[in-house]
């Protein structure tokens, strides 16, 4: 997958996605953690591990994954990127990075 096609998916510029998915967690299946956060840092960890730290920043009431955007479009499935949205995670397109509300 391309980081094109990763922001269609996020931003919902196509038609199979929407932002109708968007914190819709309970239509995970079979999370890897009952609580959204951890279920998307866990999914980003396994996409596109991270030497250092999960968080690679914060700015007011949003924190920044450490988790770099074009590994993860070259590793995740359209479920798996479904799924991060499903927790909560945006796409932030200024930063280049994977966000979410805190």
């Amino acid at each position: 997958m391309t980081l094109e096609r990763l922001q269609e998916i996020f931003w919902g510029d196509d038609e199979e996605h929407d932002n109708e998915e968007h914190g819709e967690f309970e239509r995970v299946e079979n999370p890897l953690h009952p609580r959204r956060d951890v279920c998307a840092l866990l999914l980003l960890e396994r996409l596109a591990p991270v030497k250092y730290k999960a968080i690679g920043g914060a700015y007011h009431d949003e924190i920044y994954f450490a988790a770099d955007p074009e590994n993860v479009a070259e590793v995740a499935t359209e479920e798996e990127l479904l799924t991060l949205i499903r927790c909560g995670v945006l796409y932030d397109e200024d930063s280049g990075s994977f966000k979410m509300f805190v």
